[in-house]
């Protein structure tokens, strides 16, 4: 019959440990750097994303920036057009005016020469 004391019972327990612990050594010494590697591959994974997240961030920021700039010109520009095409509106009514005043002043010249060639014909006539 098997019968073992308290040190037999106990020397096979810590050879039990022993092995056991032996066993998760050689476990841990090859899947550590496995899951290391994994670890560190999702950090860097997800610090790349954020640092990606973080440029475009910036690039919408800059861009929204140059946007308000344009923006601002947009509207300066467009006061400035309206306010050229109310001169060009005023020129155009000047320019109106001074052809309408051209005609009557060039009718009233031909009215003139009319009479004028008329007095020198009759002048003429008397004098010979």
């Amino acid at each position: 019959m098997w019968c073992l004391n308290y040190h037999e019972i106990m020397g096979i327990n810590n050879r039990i440990n022993e092995l056991i612990m032996e066993r998760l050594r050689v476990i841990l010494e090859f899947s550590l750097p496995v899951l290391m590697g994994v670890v560190g591959w999702l950090v860097g994974t997800k610090r790349r994303k954020n640092s990606f997240l973080k440029e475009l961030h910036d690039s919408v920021d800059m861009l929204l920036d140059k946007n308000k700039v344009l923006l601002d010109e947009v509207v300066l520009l467009r006061k400035e057009n309206a306010s050229l095409k109310t001169k060009i509106d005023l020129l155009a009514r000047d320019v109106d005016m001074l052809k309408s005043e051209n005609n009557h002043l060039q009718l009233a010249l031909n009215i003139s020469m009319t009479k004028f060639d008329e007095i020198k014909t009759q002048f003429d006539k008397g004098c010979s």
